[in-house]
């Protein structure tokens, strides 16, 4: 009843390409968003100790990835959702075309399935690379918005507060040595 009830094309999806997106894409990150936390918190908390106008940075840059994790959310969802649809009507489509060769090359067919094949392939191929395209162009616009609240509590430290050279020195040292670490 549940081969019945369900389309094969969504299963063969599912099996194929789901399983593999989410063991890279959920688990993988994860674990990763799990170190680069240790690693975060760890250098937060010796800032903090070190020199407590620290927080402020720190909670400038979390703020600055809230605000474009919420920005964006919801572009990366509707991307991800038309790859799924058109992914699993592509796979949909390849199994009407091999299962049906024999019709299909019979009553010439075959320029139809292709041109369905192919719309679902270049929507696929669409939302992937409006994906890739938006991570790109949107990375150096975040760190240049880190560089400016680093740059500005630099000025801040130097001109407003009477911590020495040799503390900056030190914190920009630990900052710099994070976003290393980060990259």
């Amino acid at each position: 009843i549940f081969f019945l009830e369900n389309n094969s094309s969504k299963l063969i999806r599912n099996i194929n390409s789901e399983t593999n997106l989410f063991s890279f894409g959920v688990i993988g990150n994860t674990i990763d968003i799990i170190s680069q936390f240790i690693i975060i918190s760890a250098f937060c908390i010796f800032l903090i100790i070190f020199n407590s106008y620290s927080i402020f940075v720190i909670f400038f840059i979390f703020l600055l990835g809230f605000i474009v994790v919420k920005l964006n959310y919801n572009k990366f969802k509707k991307w991800g959702e038309i790859r799924q649809l058109h992914t699993g009507m592509l796979i949909k489509k390849l199994n009407e075309i091999f299962g049906n060769i024999k019709e299909i090359i019979i009553h010439q067919k075959t320029n139809l399935f292709i041109k369905h094949a192919k719309h679902h392939l270049q929507e696929t191929a669409n939302s992937t690379a409006k994906r890739d395209i938006f991570l790109a162009s949107s990375a150096p616009a975040v760190e240049f918005l880190s560089v400016l609240v680093f740059f500005i509590f630099f000025i801040f430290l130097l001109f407003f507060t009477k911590t020495e050279y040799s503390e900056i020195l030190i914190i920009f040292g630990v900052f710099g040595f994070a976003s290393l670490k980060l990259l």
